[in-house]
């Protein structure tokens, strides 16, 4: 207690602090080296997946292609038969510890061999018929495919687009069987909204993801041809907002050879 003026007593306080939180320490610590090791990690997989992209380009794999990267492994994706090439091409990258191989389509088949003891003596016989080829026999027409519609400004496919995508590509395999050698045209296009440079880029842009689709769903990328006209061509007027969404499109046209 402390004397006031005139004998009067006054109470006098002191702060006195809390007890430390011992816990928040390590919870902390925790916290940043959780972060930490999740940005490692993050980069680590970007750099696996660029070090595959890479080496399966280098070793001219076009059909294959990176499905996933996990940490230091990685799962390519590709035509069953380019499996051996694949995996040989990622296996002399040291940052790469694990690869597995998504084939699809049909392992292909040896050519069958003929002993020498079973030679036949050639005898006389008729002429063989020549087998048409699938453009000379009646396959029918080639089938028209309708346009993919996008979002403005946007070169991802909507759930929309995959469906439709998905249909088309059994249309491909089957046209595939019927005509034999085909070639399939991809061309982006968009709107009137952005500049000219901008809408180049991202018809293109528009027209790699439908091929990339495509390819996934077990089309040769051999037979597809991408590219991007940005706003020429409209099919219909970009004074209206349902003219701009017509144009806002990838049209898929199949033809011989």
């Amino acid at each position: 207690m402390a004397e006031g003026v005139g004998g009067a007593t006054r109470a006098s306080t002191r702060y006195r602090p809390g007890k430390l939180r011992w816990w928040l320490l390590p919870l902390g610590a925790a916290l940043t080296l959780t972060a930490l090791v999740w940005g490692f990690a993050e980069t680590v997989e970007d750099a696996v997946e660029e070090h595959a992209r890479a080496a399966i380009e280098g070793a001219g794999l076009t059909d294959v292609w990176v499905g996933s990267a996990d940490y230091r492994e990685v799962t390519l994706v590709g035509p069953v038969g380019d499996e051996d090439a694949a995996l040989a091409a990622v296996a002399g990258d040291a940052l790469i510890t694990s690869a597995l191989y998504d084939g699809f389509g049909e392992e292909p088949q040896p050519e069958p061999t003929t002993s020498p003891s079973a030679t036949a003596e050639p005898t006389a016989t008729a002429e063989p018929t020549p087998t048409p080829s699938p453009s000379e026999t009646d396959a029918g027409p080639l089938p028209t495919i309708d346009p993919i519609i996008f979002d403005t400004t946007s070169p991802d496919l909507t759930p929309a687009a995959r469906a439709e995508l998905d249909e088309v590509a059994g249309v491909l395999l089957d046209t595939l069987e019927t005509h034999g050698a085909i070639t399939v045209t991809i061309i982006g296009y968009t709107d009137s909204i952005g500049t000219a440079e901008a809408n180049l880029a991202l018809s293109e842009a528009r027209a790699r993801n439908v091929a990339d689709y495509l390819v996934q769903q077990g089309i040769p990328r051999s037979i597809l041809e991408p590219s991007g006209r940005g706003e020429e061509d409209p099919r219909a007027s970009n004074a209206t907002a349902s003219g701009r969404e017509a144009n806002r499109r990838v049209e898929i046209t199949i033809t011989e050879g």
